[in-house]
């Protein structure tokens, strides 16, 4: 198994780091999670070809996040796809998700190819292949847009627990402070965490209580890296600073 950053800024545009996104590959399934924008170029870089994607699991629909969902499954037609396509996430997303496609002429009988939309119940433990499987759990990270919630709109995201070979894996994603790096009672051997949201004693409490065999630190503003924010965790050897292009083989 091997898992590649393909994306790994923040929200803020960068030259350097593509908006949220990673790939793992397993022996049967090629499963990207998140798709921020300029997700399809990002790929390619990577020498992915989009249209080998079989399933894609998205957190939230922020732009960072999601926004590139259009342009992929665009091209994804262009390439003449036929397989279906698995997209995953929270049940309450599935609606609005949909609707964000046809708002970007993205029309599910004009692709080409199947969309199978799986919409996860809070702690539901969705199976990908025999290799790699998911618990998706809510965090608080759109908790601060309680006041903007309407009925066309729902305010989900999710962290998520892969059991990925003989790994766990804790994919914070976005979140909305250090109670959610607590949301999994399962001790992580590896915690993919974004640093955006979170403070860099919060990380450090963390590692000391949980003891991950590794971290890697993600959804990376570079300004704020660059003025030595997190700059007390750049000596920890069990911390990683990932990059776009980064491979990890399990």
């Amino acid at each position: 198994m091997e898992i590649i950053f393909t994306g790994t800024g923040s929200s803020r545009a960068s030259i350097d780091r593509f908006h949220s996104s990673i790939l793992i590959t397993t022996r049967f399934t090629q499963v990207l999670v998140d798709a921020g924008d300029g997700v399809a170029y990002s790929l390619l870089k990577q020498k992915i070809k989009p249209e080998h994607i079989d399933c894609i699991i998205l957190s939230h629909t922020h732009s960072d996040h999601c926004s590139g969902l259009a342009s992929l499954l665009t091209q994804m037609k262009i390439e003449k796809r036929t397989a279906p396509l698995k997209i995953i996430t929270g049940e309450l997303l599935i609606k609005q998700l949909k609707n964000m496609l046809k708002l970007n002429y993205v029309f599910e009988d004009r692709l080409g190819f199947e969309v199978l939309f799986t919409g996860l119940k809070n702690n539901n433990r969705f199976v990908v292949d025999e290799q790699l499987s998911f618990i998706f759990t809510q965090n608080t990270h759109l908790e601060k847009y309680a006041a903007c919630e309407d009925e066309n709109l729902n305010l989900v995201s999710g962290s998520m627990l892969f059991y990925a070979g003989n790994k766990k894996i804790l994919y914070t994603a976005d979140i909305g402070g250090k109670s959610d790096l607590y949301l999994f009672t399962e001790k992580p051997d590896w915690l993919i965490s974004e640093i955006s949201h979170i403070e860099e004693s919060d990380l450090k409490e963390y590692i000391e209580n949980v003891k991950p065999q590794k971290v890697y630190l993600t959804h990376i503003d570079d300004e704020s890296l660059a003025s030595g924010r997190m700059k007390g965790l750049t000596g920890n050897k069990y911390v990683v600073f990932t990059y776009d292009g980064l491979k990890i083989t399990l």
